[in-house]
């Protein structure tokens, strides 16, 4: 594998993890805010940020020689080839989706289990809870559902990793 290999493949994986955290994390996060401050402003705001995300990526999959060539990424290495023992683009970006799939289980598991404990908590003392406490418990359940939605999100990665590896990377063969 050549060093420009290397690093067209680590700034397309690099655009894919962005994408999936903006669509799956930080949106739903900050879509609350239309539902409890309405107002043009945050439509705006989360309109340019997903926007500005899209873009990112769209840039990085397609201009993707353009960042390697002005960052100069290729150059100053004494050989042009990398050498990682007897691994292939292939077990790379299965590597990487691995790891993009595991990140997202890791980071949301316990959120998600903090507010099922919460949950069950809450429901197992059956206290009366004040209009406060309801608006705040919106907004823990729709962090309830974002989380396991990145769970389930990560799941299906490393489920569906040789699909994921065969669409990014071309040939369709068993590892």
């Amino acid at each position: 594998m050549t060093k420009r290999d290397f690093f067209r493949i680590i700034i397309k994986l690099f655009g894919l993890y962005s994408l999936i955290l903006t669509l799956f994390a930080f949106l739903p996060r900050n879509a609350y805010i239309l539902f409890y401050e309405p107002s043009s402003l945050s439509v705006v705001w989360l309109l340019l940020a997903l926007g500005l995300t899209v873009l990112i990526f769209i840039f990085l999959i397609s201009k993707t020689d353009a960042i390697i060539d002005w960052l100069k990424l290729d150059k100053n290495f004494d050989d042009d080839q990398i050498v990682i023992g007897n691994m292939d683009n292939r077990k790379i970006i299965l590597l990487a989706v691995l790891l993009i799939g595991g990140f997202l289980i890791i980071e949301n598991l316990p959120y998600f289990l903090l507010n099922a404990y919460q949950e069950f908590r809450l429901r197992a003392t059956g206290n009366e809870i004040s209009l406060e406490e309801i608006l705040n418990r919106d907004n823990y359940y729709y962090s309830w559902i974002t989380d396991a939605i990145n769970i389930l999100l990560g799941i299906l990665l490393i489920a569906n990793r040789e699909r994921i590896v065969t669409w990014f990377g071309g040939t369709k063969k068993r590892l």
